[in-house]
């Protein structure tokens, strides 16, 4: 793993790096020399499928406590309602 200048601004980078750190081309070793990288505007970072926010699920872990706790509320309500009804009788 050799440090070399990036083809694209020159800064040093690894020779195993897929992007380089200072301007964000891909293969800033050269390995693909022409295909990636000239063709953006200077300045413009590389975006990768991996750069995008995880996807939020709907309801997720507080949907599902929120609706444990409603239950448990309406399970505490009817144990009272219940306890008054034997009571009375």
């Amino acid at each position: 793993m050799a440090m070399v200048p990036c083809r694209e601004c020159g800064g040093s980078v690894s020779s195993e790096a897929a992007l380089c750190p200072h301007c964000g081309i891909r293969e800033p070793a050269g390995a693909g020399v022409g295909h990636q990288g000239h063709d953006r505007p200077h300045g413009v970072p590389v975006r990768d499928s991996r750069d995008h926010a995880p996807v939020r699920r709907r309801g997720g872990k507080t949907g599902w406590m929120v609706a444990f706790l409603l239950l448990l509320v309406l399970l505490a309500l009817f144990a009272l309602w219940y306890t008054d009804i034997v009571n009375f009788t």
